[in-house]
């Protein structure tokens, strides 16, 4: 993979002869209807200075720390800010390995420097801190998670990450936690309470449906650092859309409700694929935390890229192992998902074992 690819991004967006969506990172995509009506009144100039501050304090609520926050165009936007106000050219960045493509790739597209650390099917793709610890050096100065870990869905506990807060403060280092799956978990408490050097981001897409809103935030309990990134984003994007404040306050009111009926499509789903992955001796995972997304690893004698490809000519989308990796440790895996309409996962699953069950009975 070469530092400008993000081969997922094209493999999810070409849907044609797609049947069945087992490769999308978020639930069922909402309805403007279903946020509520907008007035036809309401006036589409640049929003207020009022509309962000009260966004931004209801993201905020949404925390069990005392944390600010800035609101962007999307989490990936909000990461890349982060990169953006607290390194310099030839810094390091320590990343985990697998990982969602653009938190490999946009540092080193900003000329820093790019390390790995393996979140290890093994270990359950659980963080090895020992490890992590090892591979900083004297210019690493950010290490970057996603918690829940994607591609895996594997939640580290926030009380395990304590164990780096000493570490990244005796050390001048910060902490980037992409929590964007979080609130799949219950309970799941953020990352963001640990310590001033850890920033977290996320945004409405994967949980509540709302992609399409391109609303994401930061948020931290250092003040300073928020303000650095509201000044950034004000030369690049002075603004979130109005539409895009209004609709995203409103979903942010019924939280609750947005998280319920997530919850519920994620158990459903998991409950699937665990029944799935146990009557195919062809495939194994370590099962998710909570969420929608899922890391198998095949057991036959053909690599997650061609799997994926023959999937998808018979009508099933799931994506390569080796789209979430510089380096090929992981070209036997897939990332599964399960968060669509649950007759449509239902489906997929009994077409993707068909699937199967001829790539097995070719090898025989």
């Amino acid at each position: 993979m070469n530092e400008l690819s993000f081969p997922l991004l094209g493999w999810l967006t070409d849907l044609e002869g797609v049947r069945f969506n087992l490769a999308s990172s978020s639930v069922k995509a909402r309805s403007l209807s279903e946020l509520g009506s907008i007035g036809k009144d309401m006036v589409l100039g640049y929003p207020e200075d009022e509309l962000e501050e009260r966004v931004e304090k209801r993201i905020a609520k949404t925390y069990e720390a005392d944390v600010y926050t800035a609101v962007t165009p999307g989490a990936q936007a909000a990461n890349s800010l982060v990169f953006d106000v607290l390194l310099e050219q030839g810094d390091e960045v320590l990343v985990e390995d697998p990982a969602y493509t653009p938190l490999q790739t946009a540092p080193a597209l900003k000329g820093l420097k790019v390390k790995y650390f393996k979140r290890r099917y093994e270990d359950g793709f659980e963080l090895d801190i020992k490890k992590i610890k090892e591979t900083c050096s004297s210019d690493t100065r950010m290490i970057v998670i996603t918690n829940p870990h994607n591609p895996s869905g594997v939640f580290q506990r926030p009380k395990d990450l304590q164990e780096l807060d000493s570490f990244i403060e005796e050390n001048d280092i910060y902490l980037l936690v992409d929590e964007i799956y979080r609130d799949f978990v219950k309970g799941g408490r953020s990352s963001a309470f640990i310590s001033n050097n850890v920033i977290v981001t996320s945004s409405l897409s994967k949980v509540y449906g709302l992609g399409g809103l391109r609303f994401g935030w930061a948020a931290s309990k250092d003040e300073e650092l928020i303000a650095d990134i509201k000044t950034i984003k004000s030369h690049l994007c002075p603004n979130n859309p109005t539409i895009t404040l209004e609709m995203g306050l409103k979903a942010l009111e019924e939280r609750d409700r947005y998280l319920s009926s997530a919850r519920e499509t994620a158990d459903k789903g998991r409950s699937l694929a665990r029944g799935w992955i146990k009557g195919t001796s062809e495939v194994e995972w370590v099962e998710p935390s909570s969420g929608i997304i899922s890391f198998p690893r095949l057991k036959m004698d053909i690599d997650g890229e061609e799997f994926a490809k023959r999937a998808k000519e018979a009508g099933v989308l799931v994506a390569p192992g080796s789209y979430f990796s510089h380096d090929g440790d992981f070209d036997s895996h897939i990332r599964l998902t399960f968060g669509k309409d649950f007759t449509s996962v239902v489906q997929g699953f009994q077409q993707l074992s068909k699937i199967v069950q001829n790539m097995s009975d070719e090898n025989l």
